[in-house]
């Protein structure tokens, strides 16, 4: 059975979870480049240093307490 491409597993990834960061790529064994080159395609935006969600994802009330909650966890 073949694997589905990093970018399709990435992009799964951030529709299950709003905040991505590299070290959740990495944790599914992809390089965090592919980061990177979603956010220049612009599949993903950057909201913060480090963190990444889907383009067309909703901003709330709560989006910054978000990305520090993310932030905040090692």
């Amino acid at each position: 059975m073949a694997t589905r491409p990093a970018t399709e597993r990435i992009l799964s990834l951030a529709a299950r979870q709003p905040l991505v960061r590299p070290r959740d790529v990495e944790a599914l064994g992809i390089a965090r480049e592919f980061l990177l080159r979603l956010y220049r395609q612009g599949f993903l935006v950057r909201p913060a240093r480090g963190v990444y969600a889907l383009a067309d994802s909703p901003v709330t009330e709560h989006h910054s307490f978000a990305i520090a909650a993310k932030l905040s966890i090692p």
